[in-house]
């Protein structure tokens, strides 16, 4: 699986550079997940060059990832500034989506070249739906008298890639298989409008939304009866998502927003009400053995209703951050280990007792005026 996320990297670093269209032109409207990444932003962060420097494991992986990409006539520098990942729940389809900022013919050459050696594969070019597509393929790689794959694809039935130019500045990659079903589905609509109802900071270092395109199945009747499942029955919600970002002076404080749009008000003002409650017991949980950093990262926290939509952002400085990390560490399920995959004792503080409150702010919660429920 390394491979398979270099390869789509490197791919990235082919095709892309400068967006110049909405990527979100080319995802189609029945995607179920869809995934913003702004590449080149997020390995220009501070927190990542800091990582270098002072993370023996990062560096190594890092400088790893470096040599297989020079393997291949590429750099760091030539990752692109943004891609769009979309697939479905169903798995019917998925794919990858960037702005293709070398001539087709450039790629041909590329691939002729440094990707077909560097990842042992195989290409054919083959007409999908009156598309070119240039098909990659494993070879297998014979070890003794074993043929194995080669490990560029990676899991899933999957074993060939189709990467296509749709527009001169627009490219694609996706399963091989699926090229026939994605090209269809984009020319049905894309997902731009249920993007941007959903209220997600579509400028942010990473950014996801879960847009259910599918009814959530009732549980059936006792199995032993006979009877047919019920119909199923509508989501709750139109869509959730998430975006990450980090600000500061340094670009060292961490910023988390989430939205949920839900069906109306009263479902919104339900839901965060719901979400407090959560959040307070995990908080709980979470820190038990130190109140105090449940009640900083309590602070930080707001969750309001604001009309139909949900909204929760989290803000951590780099000393809380760092606090949260290093609680984790100490308090995770290696925490305990002995080299010889025994446990000893390891002192601990006194955790709160469970009758007594621990001191966490409770996240504001604020309903907007309720309307009848749809």
């Amino acid at each position: 699986m390394k491979k398979t996320g270099l390869f789509l990297i490197m791919c990235f670093g082919l095709l892309a550079n400068v967006p110049a269209v909405n990527l979100l032109d080319f995802v189609p409207d029945n995607a179920d997940l869809i995934l913003g990444l702004r590449v080149t932003d997020s390995l220009n962060l501070p927190l990542v060059k800091e990582m270098r420097l002072n993370d023996k494991e990062f560096a190594g992986k890092y400088t790893s990832f470096e040599k297989e990409l020079e393997k291949n006539g590429l750099s760091v520098k030539d990752m692109p500034p943004l891609a769009v990942v979309f697939g479905r729940q169903d798995r019917a389809y998925w794919g990858i989506v960037m702005d293709a900022t070398i001539p087709e013919a450039r790629f041909v050459e590329l691939l002729k070249t440094k990707i077909k050696g560097g990842y042992n594969i195989d290409y054919t070019v083959e007409k999908v739906s009156g598309q070119t597509v240039y098909c990659l393929e494993n070879k297998p790689v014979k070890v003794g008298e074993t043929l194995i794959d080669s490990g560029m694809i990676g899991q899933r039935d999957m074993k060939k890639l189709g990467v296509f130019y749709l527009k001169p500045d627009v490219a694609m990659i996706t399963d091989f298989q699926e090229t026939s079903r994605v090209l269809d589905e984009i020319k049905k609509g894309n997902c731009r409008q249920f993007i941007d109802n959903s209220g997600i900071n579509q400028q942010a270092l990473a950014w996801i939304v879960y847009h259910p395109s599918m009814a959530l199945p009732k549980p059936a009747e006792a199995s032993n009866n006979g009877m047919p499942e019920q119909a199923a029955s509508p989501q709750p919600f139109n869509s959730m998502g998430m975006a990450l970002n980090f600000n500061g002076s340094e670009q060292k404080d961490i910023m988390l927003d989430a939205i949920i749009d839900c069906k109306n008000q009263n479902s919104a003002a339900m839901m965060a009400m719901q979400a407090q409650g959560m959040v307070m017991l995990g908080l709980s949980s979470a820190f038990k053995d130190n109140p105090a950093l449940a009640a900083d990262v309590g602070n930080a926290l707001k969750v309001q209703a604001d009309g139909s939509k949900v909204k929760a952002n989290l803000q951590l400085p780099e000393k809380l951050h760092k606090q949260v990390k290093d609680y984790l560490i100490s308090h995770g399920p290696d925490s305990q280990a002995t080299g010889d995959g025994e446990f000893d004792a390891v002192p601990a503080s006194k955790p709160a007792p469970l009758n007594k409150a621990v001191p966490a702010a409770k996240p504001a919660v604020t309903a907007g005026k309720a309307d009848s429920a749809q």
